[in-house]
């Protein structure tokens, strides 16, 4: 035999060999344990045991007029009661399916505003927001709170 003809059969063979191999079984990954969370040691453990300074309500939605909403969405202060007898401020934006929104991006967008007026809060040590987010249709709510200090 000629050395092309056996290097041909070694070929045939490993071919042969590799075809008729039994096919490897998918193995499952493994699930791995998580490793415990001690709440004591986390950071929100840390600020809910901060104890508060001082406390008051910064807006109890007796006035409308301190609220300006641009974008596509409506603002109403509903007379259906929220958490602790609280009036409540709803938003509901509107959203397009078959052309864009009449905004810059093209998307439903809404910029909800309340002017504090210059108050001082040096003496607070947290701010507290009630939000019930009522979403329909969507996967999640894109939020974004922004706070403005013009003080020292």
């Amino acid at each position: 035999m000629t050395r092309n003809a056996t290097l041909r059969l070694i070929t045939l063979a490993a071919i042969a060999a590799v075809a008729s191999a039994e096919p490897a079984v998918a193995q499952e990954p493994k699930q791995h344990t998580l490793l415990p969370i001690p709440f004591e040691h986390s950071a929100e453990h840390r600020w809910l045991s901060k104890p508060v300074q001082a406390s008051r309500v910064l807006d109890d939605m007796s006035d409308p007029a301190r609220w300006t909403l641009t974008g596509t969405g409506t603002l109403s202060f509903p007379e259906t009661r929220g958490p602790h007898d609280m009036r409540t401020l709803r938003v509901d934006m509107q959203m397009f399916r078959d052309a864009p929104a009449p905004t810059r991006s093209g998307l439903s967008s809404v910029n909800l505003r309340r002017d504090i007026g210059g108050e001082d809060w040096s003496g607070y040590n947290r701010l507290s927001i009630w939000l019930r987010a009522d979403v329909e249709g969507l996967p999640m709510l894109p939020l974004q709170i922004v706070l403005h200090n013009q003080g020292t």
